[in-house]
């Protein structure tokens, strides 16, 4: 690996086994349903904190090792996932998310540590407020807005179930055309 080439990296949550498998059922149970919605891999599904671009190998050597101190003031915790909802809103979705019921504060708070490693590194904080969610959906074009509407009525409480948040990760991503293909390169644990 040269120590002057480049991948394409973000710092995240990553979801647990089982929890896939239970976003995994979600997701197809709408099978039959034309939502106008492009599915996440559920084995790609995670938090994003800091989304880095285009980075060095060296620096992305460099952020992890000054994470590593940084997170190890941090206790593992558990979050619950539930609720779900569209961003912007239900009548022009782009986004379908999964919300926290609970950790969403602990999340803050490691999102508050890796912005200001990051910025150590040049890199700018994000001007809006960060609202931790888990995208399993993307909407590409006209959605059927009127069965969006009545879904997230129905699951605005849906427990999907929780996981201890141990660790982050600085992921690769490539960019494949049957969507985005991730890898680990570094795991950060408190």
């Amino acid at each position: 690996m040269e120590q002057n080439s480049y991948f394409r990296g973000f710092l995240a949550v990553k979801i647990s086994k089982s929890l896939e498998d239970e976003i995994r059922r979600y997701q197809e149970s709408f099978k039959k349903e034309n939502l106008g919605c492009k599915w996440v891999d559920p084995r790609n599904i995670h938090l994003t904190l800091n989304f880095l671009g285009n980075i060095e190998y060296k620096l992305a050597a460099s952020i992890t090792d000054n994470l590593s101190t940084l997170l190890k003031k941090i206790d593992p915790f558990v979050i619950k996932l539930g609720r779900v909802g569209v961003f912007p809103n239900v009548k022009r979705p782009s986004v379908f998310w999964i919300g926290t019921m609970f950790g969403g504060d602990n999340l803050k708070k490691i999102k508050e540590i890796c912005d200001n490693a990051i910025v150590d590194f040049g890199f700018k904080k994000e001007g809006r407020e960060f609202n931790p969610h888990f995208t399993i959906g993307r909407f590409k074009g006209p959605a059927n807005t009127m069965r969006m509407e009545q879904i997230l009525e129905r699951d605005r409480s849906k427990v999907f179930g929780e996981f201890e948040v141990e660790r982050v990760i600085l992921f690769k991503s490539d960019l494949k055309a049957y969507g985005p293909e991730y890898s680990e390169f570094s795991l950060i644990e408190f």
